[in-house]
């Protein structure tokens, strides 16, 4: 990340951050998705990354939002794991 986009960011508000964080993490689950395909994993019981709504959720506190981050980042962390354990399987 450059300074430049570093600058950007804390310009945002808080709503605005979140969107953007949230946008990341869905680029992110895509990626390793497509990962995943291409390893032939079954995606059956996988969970992708939940869409932030900045209009819906926009009032909701820092201990629900971080709920929602978080259960998103375990997903994550869950597809990376099966992954690593589908390459020591090879």
């Amino acid at each position: 990340m450059t300074n430049e986009m570093v600058e950007l960011y804390k310009k945002l508000d808080t709503n605005e951050k979140r969107n953007e964080f949230s946008a990341l993490m869905i680029k992110l689950d895509q990626l390793i998705n497509q990962l995943i395909i291409q390893n032939n994993i079954n995606t059956e019981n996988l969970k992708n990354v939940k869409n932030y709504d900045s209009v819906e959720q926009a009032n909701n506190n820092e201990d629900d939002m971080m709920l929602f981050f978080y259960d998103d980042l375990w997903n994550i962390k869950n597809k990376i794991l099966l992954l690593l354990i589908s390459e020591n399987r090879k």
